[in-house]
């Protein structure tokens, strides 16, 4: 995983709407359907009013303590709300409200406890949960036996308690630990990037400090010769130069040595970069140990056939294929997305209008004496395939084509 995906990971854990979380416990609504049908064809009473008066506050309280939770698991630095100032008080709200709730409404009223259940959930361990979930099983068994509520209605009740409650509670610890493994892995990837600079660091020191050092006391001894003995002065220019460009030779080692990446390693970061696009990767490698030219073409073959895929194919599914044939070795990127529209020829490969990247990547298969084909796919899609000799001489032109190359850069 590249530090540039967990980044991206964060952004979209801090853009998390608190308003989508919040439907992990608006869902439950619903159960209050029945006893507001109940309660509108009621004819008009003292008592219903009573009941009008509570049911207001009732769902209010409910809207605020869920609305709480749901705010916090969203925020970028989430705070155990459990261990918050009066996180009680909407609890105890919400559960001195549900009591009178069956003998002002009946047998229907016991559900009020289910709410009770929903909004604690959250912000219990195990233990606790199991504790209040049979105090709160209990005590809606206790309110329908003093209302003489139907046992039938009770069962539902006393089941639908910790139903909801467990329910709840899953949802959002599922949530909370997902979080939690976003931002480990992001905190993975700062680590090993510090790591990675303090090593380059290091082998920077490591291969300049002598090299900067031999070149400083030599131009101050050249300086100082200058005027006495010029011929003296001549050879520690020499000698200047000389460790000069040693030390550009083995910065350019260095940084190539950085720079490469293996085939296994670039089929890897196929298969991320695939998955983070939405598109399902099949690898199938029987290629085994290839010489270095070999290798280091296909690890480019591979990036820009991925490249390709995912900016312009739209496809759901691809596959790289590698297999090793009797003197050649086979490279193939199959996707299935819109690349069947595309007619593409050896000739269009080598015009201008296949792009950079595909006449490059030609141009580098052809170097050690290989073909590159391109083209819709059998059924649908895009079909991308290189061939390559396993000869000794193709790989040693490749090798001082690439040589030359960065001798020239």
């Amino acid at each position: 995983m590249q530090p540039e995906n967990i980044l991206q990971d964060e952004q979209e854990s801090r853009g998390s709407s608190p308003y989508l979380l919040w439907g992990i416990w608006l869902m439950w609504l619903p159960f209050l359907i029945q006893p507001v049908v109940a309660f509108a064809e009621s004819p008009p009473s003292l008592l219903k009013v009573v009941v009008l008066v509570g049911f207001g506050p009732f769902v209010g309280v409910y809207l605020w303590a869920t609305w709480e939770e749901a705010y916090l698991l969203t925020r970028v630095a989430p705070v155990e709300s459990r261990f918050q100032r009066g996180w009680w008080i909407p609890l105890a709200l919400l559960l001195g409200l549900s009591l009178p709730a069956p003998f002002l409404q009946g047998s229907w009223g016991l559900g009020a406890l289910i709410f009770v259940s929903a909004s604690v959930a959250a912000r219990l361990t195990v233990r606790q949960a199991v504790l209040v979930f049979g105090g709160l099983m209990l005590l809606d068994l206790l309110l329908g036996i003093v209302t003489a509520a139907p046992w039938v209605t009770i069962a539902f009740m006393v089941f639908l308690i910790p139903a909801v409650g467990a329910t709840t509670a899953t949802f959002s610890r599922a949530f909370r630990t997902n979080r939690e493994l976003r931002l480990a892995r992001r905190e993975i990837a700062r680590l090993a990037v510090s790591e990675e600079r303090l090593r380059f660091a290091r082998d920077l020191h490591d291969l300049l400090g002598h090299s900067l050092s031999l070149i400083a006391l030599k131009s101050e001894l050249a300086d100082q010769l200058i005027p006495e003995d010029p011929q003296q002065a001549r050879r520690e220019v020499r000698d200047i130069e000389a460790a000069a460009r040693t030390a550009l030779q083995e910065v350019r080692e260095a940084v190539a040595g950085y720079r490469q990446t293996t085939l296994a390693n670039e089929l890897q970061r196929a298969r991320e970069l695939l998955a983070a696009a939405g598109i399902r990767c099949i690898v199938q490698n029987d290629a085994g140990a290839l010489p270095p030219p070999i290798e280091t073409v296909l690890t480019w073959v591979v990036r820009e056939g991925i490249t390709n895929v995912i900016r312009h194919s739209r496809a759901k599914q691809c596959v790289i294929s590698l297999t090793r044939q009797p003197g050649e070795i086979c490279l193939t990127i199959t996707d299935d997305g819109q690349g069947d529209k595309l007619q593409v020829s050896p000739l269009w490969l080598q015009s201008g209008r296949s792009g950079n990247g595909l006449r490059g990547m030609c141009e580098r298969v052809e170097a050690l004496g290989g073909r590159c084909e391109a083209g819709p796919a059998d059924k649908q899609g895009f079909r991308l395939e290189v061939i390559l000799p396993l000869s000794s001489e193709g790989n040693k032109r490749v090798l001082e084509t690439e040589q030359a190359r960065g001798a020239v850069e």
